[in-house]
This record gives structure tokens, C-alpha cells and sequence, in this order.
């Protein structure tokens, strides 16, 4: 009989940590989360000017387009409408379209 009680008990502080963890790591990832270009609201990613991580925040760009973008501009220089981006190797006509509604490319001007 003692065994039992033992046993319940050792399985409702299993159960409440599991619980408490799920939690901890819900709220967690809510704190770390990074909005996407379609939460960002009117707000444009210039593309002469974002870094690695920003342009990564575009559907469908990774971590290693967004750094061929930045390699490309530094290379070749700024782009001068946002569809000059499709130089890049890894941007076509459908990585375009679906980006298109979130860059911008205003007249660049070196700071």
C-alpha cells in the first residue's frame, strides 16, 4: 500500500514538471519569436541597407541567400530598383514575387 502512494506521488511531480516546462518553454518562444515581413506591417526592408539577419526575415530568404545578398551588394554595389535583386544566384522570378511586397530600393546614397 505504501508503495503505491509513493508511486502516485513520484507520478503527479512527473506530471506537474512536465506541465511546468511546457509552460516555461511556451512562453519562452513567444519572448524569442521573430515577426515575419507579413507582421512587420507597411514597414519595407531596404535592400542597400539591411543586414544578414533582416533580409532573412523575408519569406523564403535563409540565412544563406540573405548573406549572397549582402556579398552581392558589397561586390557589385547597390541596387538600383528592387528588381535588380534577381542578380543574385538563388533570387529568380519566384523568389521575386514572393518578396517583392516587402523591399525597397530608395536612392542609395553611402553613409
Amino acid at each position: 500500500m505504501r508503495m503505491v502512494s509513493v508511486m502516485r506521488r513520484r507520478g503527479a511531480v512527473v506530471v506537474v514538471l512536465g506541465c511546468s516546462l511546457a509552460a516555461l518553454f511556451s512562453s519562452v518562444s513567444e519572448y524569442f519569436r521573430v515577426p515575419s515581413p507579413a507582421v512587420i506591417g507597411t514597414d519595407f526592408i531596404d535592400i542597400n541597407r539591411a543586414s544578414a539577419a533582416e533580409l532573412s526575415l523575408l519569406p523564403g530568404v535563409g540565412p544563406g541567400l540573405a548573406q549572397a545578398i549582402v556579398d552581392d551588394r558589397a561586390a557589385r554595389g547597390p541596387f538600383a530598383t528592387t528588381a535588380d535583386i534577381d542578380r543574385v544566384r538563388g533570387v529568380g522570378p519566384a523568389a521575386l514575387a514572393r518578396i517583392s511586397a516587402f523591399i525597397s530600393a530608395p536612392a542609395y546614397a553611402p553613409q
